[in-house]
């Protein structure tokens, strides 16, 4: 909430010194209920329309504004909301959408989604000609084929995948944490692991403190395993970005991260298609095996600290250029090419472990209703024809 304390001190200090240049931000914002909710202070919050998301509750849009002297207002909204959910004990839900306006018409404002910027193909549509109940097909049925361990495992690294893209429009460092967790969950039953005292990054200075303490090398063994024993977090990350990289093949870095960019329609004031723009390759921003392994460690550090004390080294500002531009090779993975490496590697478990393809013969639903009525209407059918005669 670091980002709330800076704005109020921002607005204390433009206050005192009288001056009075704010800007103001808006982002649209989702309150349960039908009630119409108002408000002019800190914030200033207008009512917009009813809205019914399916499989959800009926909830009321609103447009959120507030002023602010000199922030970045990228900072603010999730914080807002945090803020705004704890005082009413209402799931008060900020859109990630920014207001643009037509120049001339400033007071017009169409929200563009942001939601789909840390990974631009994840929302985008699908391909001509994809054959999906055939895509559908080979996956279920290869899954079967395995036996009851494994095939445990794949479908709860592939929920955690599925978690994670229904998550990251919403709270990117949480649906990032879940990517990892689905690689650590596939690299624990597939890969043996025996990690050694020169993978450590500290075992250099640790070395350092044995030779200056003149260890013998009984006592210099010793110390190294009770060492490795209590780091187990060591060997977590290491196992994870060894298996995660284990068998990466150069069609991986070959993948494009291609771009699907909306297209808009300014005299409705809305958001209508869209078109696929070519992106970079995997390869462009992880070049080989090497960088790639370093940077899932620093992937591993990141969940770690979400998860212990609510750090967030990933977040929505970041994520949105690091796959496709400004990223910094000492960084994390980006979330789009980390969401993909999940995705590779549980295709590749189900294809290096599957027996077979097969799945119930059922091709077309409507052919397959009028054959079972056929079938069991026939003894009505021959009765009625026996009457006949």
């Amino acid at each position: 909430m670091q980002n709330l304390t800076r704005w109020l001190n921002r607005l204390d200090r433009a206050i005192a010194k009288k001056e009075f240049k704010f800007a103001e931000s808006f982002r649209q914002i989702l309150i349960p209920g039908p009630n119409q909710v108002k408000t002019e202070g800190l914030l200033r919050i207008e009512p917009a329309s009813h809205i019914y998301i399916p499989g959800s509750t009926y909830q009321h849009l609103h447009v959120m504004g507030w002023l602010d002297a000199g922030g970045n207002s990228f900072e603010l909204p999730d914080d807002i909301g945090a803020a705004l959910t704890l005082v009413t004990d209402r799931r008060v839900e900020v859109i990630p959408a920014q207001p643009l306006t037509m120049e001339g018409e400033p007071n017009r404002k169409v929200f563009l989604s942001m939601s789909d910027l840390p990974d631009r193909r994840l929302m985008g549509p699908l391909d001509e000609g994809f054959d999906l109940d055939g895509e559908f097909r080979d996956l279920l049925g290869g899954i079967r084929s395995l036996d009851d361990r494994k095939s445990e495992v794949i479908n709860a690294a592939m929920r955690l995948h599925y978690g994670a893209c229904l998550l990251f429009a919403a709270d990117l460092a949480a649906a990032y944490t879940l990517i990892v967790a689905g690689i650590e969950t596939l690299a624990g039953e597939f890969h043996d692991f025996s990690p050694s005292w020169e993978v450590w990054d500290q075992a250099r200075s640790w070395e350092k403190f044995i030779k200056a303490q003149a260890l013998s090398d009984k006592q210099a063994e010793a110390l190294r395993s009770k060492l490795l024993e209590k780091n187990a977090h060591m060997r977590l990350g290491e196992r994870f970005s060894e298996y995660a990289t284990r068998g990466i093949t150069d069609a991986f870095f070959e993948q494009e991260l291609s771009v699907w960019v909306p297209d808009i329609d300014w005299a409705r004031g809305s958001v209508t298609g869209g078109s696929w723009h070519p992106g970079p390759r995997i390869g462009d921003v992880n070049s080989n095996v090497d960088e790639l392994k370093k940077a899932l460690k620093k992937s591993y550090a990141a969940r770690s600290g979400f998860v212990h004390s609510g750090e967030r080294a990933v977040d929505s500002i970041n994520q949105a250029v690091g796959a496709y531009a400004g990223y910094k090779a000492s960084a994390p993975v980006p979330f789009a090419i980390l969401r993909s490496l999940l995705r590779h590697l549980i295709l590749r478990e189900i294809d290096s472990r599957c027996t077979s393809r097969e799945t119930p013969p059922i091709e077309d639903r409507k052919a397959q209703n009028v054959a079972t009525l056929l079938q069991e209407a026939a003894p009505f059918l021959s009765n009625t024809k026996k009457k006949s005669r």
